[in-house]
């Protein structure tokens, strides 16, 4: 899911800006974290789980909540 998150950072920024309401810093894993925690993927004491939060990038993906987006390139 990094993957595909470093992907749609290049080609699509505003799509996951516009979803999740978070800003690219250049740091993957604390984008990923943001996302969590604006989805409110928390586990017990606070801690954010980011693993959630990549199986959910990928579904809002497939489903197209991001918008329609081709990872093809010609």
């Amino acid at each position: 899911s990094y993957d595909l998150l470093k992907e749609l950072l290049e080609i699509a920024p505003n799509a996951l800006k516009n979803r999740y309401n978070c800003e690219f810093n250049g740091d993957l894993e604390q984008f990923m974290s943001d996302i969590a925690q604006k989805r409110g993927f928390l586990s017990s004491g606070g801690v954010v789980n980011t693993e959630k939060a990549s199986v959910a990038l990928v579904d809002d993906f497939r489903k197209g909540r991001l918008g329609k987006i081709i990872l093809e390139k010609p």
